[in-house]
């Protein structure tokens, strides 16, 4: 199987399995005991005590409760898809903090909101849904060009309309997107050029098709390839490879074309001439073959394999018209 790009490996999602982990346990150790409502009314987020200095803790503990399965499942199902993709972009403590700070926040811009309504300011409210659409925005503002490649689109709406149709607090949910976009914002003006990062990408793809190639595993090779040349049309290392894989797969025309596509990108890749030259003789066009012998001579007289060929090619043509070259 072709490895898929920007994937973290199950072990290393290690903030996204822990927070999905916390808030399991904790749900099914509040199904298991007797006192359940008391428990959670006790530690829910309540505005007013916030403002009396009451239960202060309750601002974090609260992102860890949820009062039902479905607040549960739709809470952990999508913080899972999107939270092992921003991990791996921002690294573990970063994403963290970004869940935390966004969870609190959310919190508080409800209860900023509340300061003046009578009904509200009592409200209880617990769950992970103000950090997870922390998370979201965040998500949604760094990948925006790439969305349709990370995650179906039709699990993310469908949160959100559960969350802001069914569940109470609504407020809690717009406050932590809002500071997930912001967080999003700040961290693209502030990174650093991920050119090198890209560099490294591409080396790499090339060079797990250039293992494929070498332990003769000729279809992963060449879909590994492929999508190095994809991300570099001007890779000549794997575009090299490319055209030894099409060779050995029989792929003779498909070769051709890879070879020719080297040397207008670099006319100094001996070993593009000979391989093209190689070809033609495979398929008895002798002609093209010893025209482009000659230029891979001309840049390395002592080639042996493309003497080789040269002699080869010329028992062949021995006694018959050269006529100038189709290439």
């Amino acid at each position: 199987m072709v490895l898929e790009p920007d994937r973290t490996s199950f072990h290393k999602q290690y903030i996204t399995i822990l927070i999905v982990v916390i808030n399991t346990i904790v749900f099914v150790i509040l199904q298991l005991i007797p006192n359940q409502k008391m428990v959670i009314e006790e530690v829910a987020f309540i505005p007013k005590k916030l403002i009396n200095g009451i239960s202060i803790w309750n601002i974090f503990i609260a992102m860890f409760i949820h009062f039902n399965y479905l607040h549960l499942l739709t809470n952990m199902s999508i913080f899972f898809i999107v939270g092992y993709k921003i991990e791996k972009k921002i690294g573990h403590g970063l994403f963290f903090i970004i869940y935390i700070v966004s969870g609190i926040c959310a919190f508080l811009f409800q209860t900023v909101l509340n300061l003046y309504n009578a009904d509200l300011i009592d409200i209880k409210m617990f769950g992970a849904s103000g950090a997870i659409f922390g998370i979201l925005g965040f998500y949604l503002t760094i990948f925006f060009n790439k969305i349709y490649q990370n995650i179906n689109l039709s699990h993310l709406f469908f949160y959100m309309l559960i969350h802001l149709i069914f569940l109470t607090a609504v407020i809690v949910h717009f406050g932590g997107f809002i500071l997930g976009v912001i967080f999003g914002f700040i961290f693209m003006g502030v990174k650093k050029d991920d050119s090198t990062e890209n560099s490294k990408r591409i080396v790499s793809w090339a060079a797990l098709g250039h293992a494929y190639l070498l332990n003769e595993m000729l279809m992963h090779a060449l879909k590994n390839l492929k999508f190095a040349i994809k991300v570099n049309p001007l890779d000549t290392t794997a575009l090299m490879d490319l055209g030894y894989c099409y060779i050995k797969l029989g792929y003779f025309n498909k070769a051709i074309n890879t070879y020719k596509q080297v040397v207008k990108i670099d006319p100094n890749k001996e070993l593009a001439w000979y391989n093209l030259a190689r070809i033609y003789f495979e398929i008895k066009q002798y002609n093209d073959a010893l025209n482009v012998c000659n230029e891979s001579l001309k840049l390395n007289a002592n080639l042996k394999d493309a003497l080789d060929l040269h002699k080869k090619i010329l028992v062949k043509t021995s006694g018959l018209n050269i006529k100038g070259s189709s290439f």
